[in-house]
């Protein structure tokens, strides 16, 4: 299996492994890979942004798939502006965290960055729009049990792998910004 960053899955501390849907090895070696770049994004008022996707019942860091001709890091720059308006400066990678679902094995970059600036219009997708997309400025206590009370309503891995980003981002800010 060739993984396009290889040299990056070495690098990160893996954060986990979700297989809600109890797929086997060998239906996941089937499965094409997907990247995605994400992102606990710091606000100046102790506050993080989380995405609302009204219309399908779930929350979610900021965050999406890296294009075939992006870096880790130009892709979080785009889903960061696409998706909160943000521009920032990178604090500190979190690690990453594979998943897997019906259409991919997925690996998740996850970073800690602070918002900088005023944050510009949204450039969503047709599908996030579909979504009901909506930001949520709160804090990381609030977006936790937020993050949590989906699990619990839901199978949908989204709200399970933000949790899990969410809560290692916080061992950082609570180890080292703190």
């Amino acid at each position: 299996m060739q993984k396009r960053f290889k040299k990056e899955l070495d690098s990160f501390k893996k954060l986990g492994f979700l297989n809600h849907l109890n797929i086997s090895k060998e239906e996941s070696l089937l499965l094409p890979i997907r990247y995605n770049a994400r992102a606990v994004v710091l606000l100046d008022n102790n506050k993080i942004i989380l995405i609302k996707a009204e219309n399908e019942g779930y929350h979610s860091i900021v965050g999406g798939g890296i294009k075939d001709n992006e870096s880790i890091k130009d892709a979080l720059t785009r889903e960061v502006k696409e998706e909160s308006g943000y521009n920032f400066s990178m604090i500190s990678s979190v690690g990453y965290l594979e998943y897997w679902t019906k259409k991919y094995r997925k690996f998740d970059f996850c970073f800690l960055i602070k918002a900088t600036g005023k944050p510009s219009l949204l450039n969503l997708t047709e599908a996030e729009l579909n979504f009901g997309h909506e930001v949520l400025e709160i804090s990381i206590n609030e977006a936790l049990e937020i993050l949590r009370n989906d699990i619990k309503d839901s199978s949908k891995v989204v709200s399970h792998r933000s949790l899990v980003e969410l809560e290692e981002a916080q061992k950082y800010i609570d180890n080292v910004l703190k």
